[in-house]
């Protein structure tokens, strides 16, 4: 059961990286080819050869989707257009 629930945590927090890796991609790289970037790169996150790992417990997902989503987060904290807080 432990090991159900491991690799269970880890799809889904592979889910939740891909999410935060797509959502980083778009803030980043504005412009009209943003979105197309963005959704390229989530795409090479789902089929990378890490991702062998989300069938056994380790936590190689989880700190993918912490590392963007923290990424996210210090890339929204930076004024729009040059503008200080």
């Amino acid at each position: 059961m432990e090991s159900f629930t491991g690799i269970v945590i880890a799809h889904f927090m592979h889910a939740l990286s891909v999410f935060a890796l797509y959502k980083l991609a778009k803030e980043v790289f504005t412009g009209p080819s943003g979105h197309k970037l963005a959704y390229i790169s989530a795409l090479l996150q789902i089929i990378q050869p890490g991702g062998i790992f989300l069938s056994a417990p380790y936590a190689e997902s989880t700190t993918a989707a912490l590392s963007f989503a923290s990424l996210v987060f210090f890339v929204k904290s930076f004024p729009l257009f040059g503008q200080s807080s």
